[in-house]
């Protein structure tokens, strides 16, 4: 008698579970053409105004979905920009000291582009290039006067810092998106270095050229070039 009342519970289920099977699959079935149904509408409704302001919405969003920037290995507005930025910070950081504010050098400027250039494309990071060349005989080459007297000590060389900055998250920094966040980084970053620091508050300095270079892949080198 056990066994007929417990199949009978057995077929009960199961006619149950079959009964919701169909009411669910009803139900998304119904819920599938509202969606269809409503996506037409829009659809037709848009293309029938295309000046409406949902248009341009979704039709610039569409588009840049399927065409997201492209960042080229090399130097772009953003490049230039973190350049700039980067010239700003050093001069309010030896204002803040009360030191003179440098003067941008166009040539030391070439000369750093060519290094983070260089740095990015190579994906190395480091003051002396594949060539075995450094910062001094690179700015020789492009006609830097190498030899200064600072004081009475005979200065030999140019002062260079290098900076590679990632974007995305950065450990002891936060998010990293834009220019200023880059420039911000890697200002930090030197700030908080001692040898870095002292190039760029160092009171014999007279000029500076910043040269930034993207490697295509996220990060962003950097180089300044000191006399």
């Amino acid at each position: 008698m056990r066994y007929k009342e417990s199949e009978e519970i057995v077929k009960s289920y199961k006619r149950r579970l079959e009964k919701n099977r169909k009411i669910d699959l009803f139900l998304n079935l119904l819920f599938g053409l509202f969606i269809i149904s409503f996506v037409s509408y829009l659809t037709y409704y848009l293309l029938s105004n295309p000046d409406n302001p949902l248009f341009s919405f979704i039709s610039s969003f569409a588009n840049a979905i399927a065409n997201p920037p492209v960042h080229k290995i090399g130097f772009d507005s953003d490049t230039y920009k973190i350049e700039e930025l980067v010239f700003q910070k050093v001069n309010g950081e030896r204002k803040a000291a009360g030191l003179k504010e440098l003067i941008w050098n166009s040539l030391l400027a070439d000369i750093a582009r060519e290094h983070s250039l260089d740095m990015a494309n190579q994906s190395y990071f480091s003051h002396e290039n594949l060539q075995g060349e450094t910062p001094a005989q690179r700015a020789q080459e492009k006609g830097i006067d190498i030899l200064k007297m600072q004081g009475s000590v005979m200065q030999v060389g140019v002062a260079e810092n290098i900076g590679m900055t990632p974007t995305g998250n950065v450990e002891g920094y936060g998010y990293v998106t834009s220019p200023e966040d880059v420039a911000n980084a890697s200002m930090n970053g030197w700030m908080n270095s001692p040898g870095h620091r002292a190039n760029i508050l160092n009171s014999n300095y007279n000029a500076i050229g910043v040269g930034v270079a993207y490697d295509g892949a996220g990060k962003y080198y950097l180089t300044q070039d000191f006399e």
